[in-house]
């Protein structure tokens, strides 16, 4: 039993040192999930050969694209279009006149409205549940005060009325 443990653990152990293994060939695509009409990077990452002088990447999400080769990198920018489902579609790049293939893939994703933001003017908009600035006291979460901001500020002002009784009582005597 003590044997099948120290495999695991040194199994685990070599797991999770490991680097992430890469393919020959593969398309660098940043970011590698996209929503559409977002603009995504594409590089060969020096896959083409150096007598290579055009590229052409073709995808479904984007269409076909044309791109200059030097030093054996090919970079290019595409937008995603704004009509595509959302799905993972694989990208090839093609480069000329080596007609090397390299592949890739991105997913394309349901985008998801900010809820809130500050224009460059300071001012918030959208669904924002917080009040006031930012001061790091805490606060209530929702509009009007909440029953136990209620029942703080009712002991605070029993507490004060009963100290100034007492300090009335006392000055008399």
């Amino acid at each position: 039993m003590r044997g099948v443990a120290l495999i695991m653990a040194v199994g685990g152990v070599l797991l999770a040192t490991a680097g992430p293994a890469l393919a020959d060939g593969g398309l660098e695509v940043n970011p590698s999930t996209a929503y559409r009409g977002q603009t995504i990077g594409i590089s060969t990452g020096d896959n083409c050969r150096d007598n290579d002088g055009t590229a052409t990447v073709y995808s479904k999400a984007f269409g076909k694209v044309q791109t200059t080769v030097r030093e054996g990198e090919a970079d290019v920018s595409v937008t995603i279009r704004s009509n595509v489902e959302y799905d993972v579609y694989s990208i090839t790049l093609t480069c000329h006149p080596s007609n090397r293939k390299i592949s890739g893939a991105v997913t394309v994703k349901k985008a998801t409205p900010k809820r809130c933001w500050q224009d460059s003017y300071g001012k918030w908009h959208g669904k924002c549940y917080h009040r006031g600035p930012e001061t790091g006291f805490g606060g209530s979460l929702t509009d009007g005060p909440t029953p136990m901001a209620l029942a703080g500020f009712g002991l605070l002002g029993t507490a004060s009325i009963v100290a100034a009784t007492a300090w009335m009582r006392r000055g008399r005597v």
